[in-house]
């Protein structure tokens, strides 16, 4: 007599609907990645995100045991997983936004150049453009000024001869305005630093008007107080 359950074995007796499914989606997954990997189709996503998948998939074995309420959770679970993993494949990917590039304008800060002081007078035509580049705003003026008085050379402008008396951490452009070609700059009083002597006074002075004439509508520059560069 035929051994009924080896019949049933070779027949398919231990044939499973949901290890059927979650093996479909397995091979659907993989399928998936190789069309990516041949250029046929263009995936974006994290494939670590489909980790709950395991989860599902041993619930799959749990309910493996063959019969008609185990095939059916089996059935509705995998048509689940199924509609997910095509979600997270072929759905649109939000574009990453690209961080917009600062613009950048050129500008010019003006300080003391030694070597080209003949007979150290101590004039404008000493104080020389050294360029730099600054974020475009709506303020380049006073970003300019701001950045003229941290007094930061570099080693190279430095080796060229370049010298400034600034920075002083006290001394502050407080205000600025612009009217009928007329820039007043306002800056903190600290008590001893613009003063020493006319030469001083002189290129401080010639520092901050020529870095401020560079811009267009400044024919003439005040500073403030009026008490500020006095020597």
């Amino acid at each position: 007599m035929i051994n009924k359950s080896k019949f049933e074995q070779c027949e398919g007796g231990d044939f499973s609907l949901s290890r059927a499914l979650a093996g479909l989606i397995i091979i659907f997954v993989g399928f998936a990645f190789l069309f990516k990997s041949l250029g046929l189709i263009d995936l974006d996503f994290n494939v670590f995100s489909l980790w709950p998948l395991l989860i599902v998939l041993l619930g799959l074995i749990l309910l493996s045991k063959k019969n008609i309420i185990s095939d059916a959770v089996g059935v509705i679970t995998i048509i689940f997983v199924l509609a997910a993993v095509l979600f997270a494949v072929f759905s649109p990917q939000e574009p990453m936004q690209e961080q917009p590039e600062t613009k950048k304008i050129p500008v010019s800060l003006f300080y003391y150049k030694q070597s080209e002081d003949e007979g150290l007078a101590c004039g404008p035509d000493a104080v020389l453009p050294v360029g730099r580049e600054i974020e475009s705003t709506l303020t380049p003026i006073k970003d300019t000024i701001n950045l003229l008085i941290k007094g930061e050379l570099t080693e190279e402008e430095k080796v060229q001869g370049f010298s400034t008396e600034f920075p002083n951490e006290d001394f502050k452009l407080l205000s600025i305005n612009l009217k009928d070609g007329v820039l007043y700059l306002e800056f903190t009083e600290v008590p001893g630093f613009t003063t020493g002597g006319s030469c001083r006074i002189s290129l401080l002075t010639n520092q901050i008007i020529k870095t401020a004439k560079q811009f267009p509508g400044v024919n003439e520059v005040i500073l403030l107080p009026e008490s500020v560069f006095q020597p």
